[in-house]
């Protein structure tokens, strides 16, 4: 950094000046000032040929008309160099990012690895074309949100990842935004079930978490049931926010009391699930976003329900 801030109040040799001064120009760029570099110092052509798979991909973004995003098109490289070599692996692989006039350091964890390579290999079949759980999220953003004129979700989500952070605010934040109906969201029910979804890999990589996809899929589908008897959308938004409130202070409680005062009111019973997992915070956290998602009404008629 001694050397990129162009600030050398240290003697080196002129080589190695040279060197150092050279290293940000390996950086891959987008229209916002972000810049991405993949230290993959093992090997001088391995090093090569991952930055340059990354500027490919944000050609092609340019090419497509698509939203142009180095963290992207860094997920999109090593996915397929996963496609290519069952052994590859991003694991132990320094990761240099340039946002805000700032560089971060980041050594990818193995564990961090294996969820996006899990991520980028998930199928996920709509009406039109199969994608995967990483991929469904490329047209995913908020317009004007935290002194960001555009917050990409999938840049957001990487970002989380690489630094070993789960994706629970980031999934509560973007739910709060959807029952509000934010005019600057746009983000589809079934990429904020998607996000829960890789979330769920993040906990069972990193943790001993027992709660399955299938888990999952039926709490999203009681929240759908439970949402369906509502006549007024306004009493389903309601229900949905006074939940998501209830997670966000971690009150297992509360979030039962208003559960069960819902579910009294159109005579049906509790999914027993939440009742099973009051004593794990955690899966009781992910189920109870997946019930929202399928809470909150379906905004695309398009989207194929799980």
């Amino acid at each position: 950094s001694n050397a990129w801030l162009f600030n050398n109040d240290q003697f080196m040799c002129p080589l190695c000046h040279l060197m150092y001064s050279a290293v940000s120009a390996g950086f891959n760029y987008d229209n916002r000032h972000q810049g991405i570099f993949i230290n993959q110092n093992q090997d001088i052509e391995l090093l090569k040929n991952a930055n340059n798979k990354i500027i490919l991909e944000m050609k092609r973004a340019v090419e497509k008309e698509q939203i142009i995003s180095p963290w992207r098109a860094f997920a999109l490289s090593f996915q397929e160099m996963f496609a290519k070599s069952s052994s590859y692996t991003l694991a132990d692989i320094q990761v240099v990012s340039y946002q805000n006039e700032q560089y971060r350091f980041n050594l990818v964890p193995k564990k961090i690895a294996s969820v996006l390579k899990k991520s980028s290999e998930k199928p996920f079949s709509n009406r039109q074309r199969t994608v995967t759980l990483l991929s469904i999220l490329n047209s995913a953003y908020i317009k004007n949100f935290q002194g960001q004129s555009s917050l990409q979700i999938y840049d957001a989500m990487l970002k989380r990842l690489l630094v070993s952070a789960n994706l629970n605010s980031l999934i509560s934040d973007i739910l709060q935004l959807k029952i509000v109906r934010h005019q600057d969201l746009h983000v589809t029910v079934e990429q904020i079930y998607n996000l829960i979804q890789i979330n769920l890999i993040y906990f069972k990589e990193m943790s001993n978490l027992a709660l399955t996809d299938e888990e999952l899929r039926k709490m999203r589908g009681s929240g759908k049931n439970l949402g369906d008897g509502y006549a007024n959308t306004n009493k389903r938004q309601t229900l949905a926010y006074r939940l998501l409130q209830a997670l966000k202070i971690q009150n297992n409680d509360q979030f039962m009391n208003i559960l069960l005062d819902a579910y009294l009111y159109q005579k049906k019973l509790v999914p027993k699930n939440f009742i099973q997992k009051m004593n794990s915070p955690e899966e009781f956290n992910q189920l109870g976003y997946a019930f929202i998602a399928g809470l909150i009404p379906n905004d695309n008629k398009n989207e194929e329900e799980k």
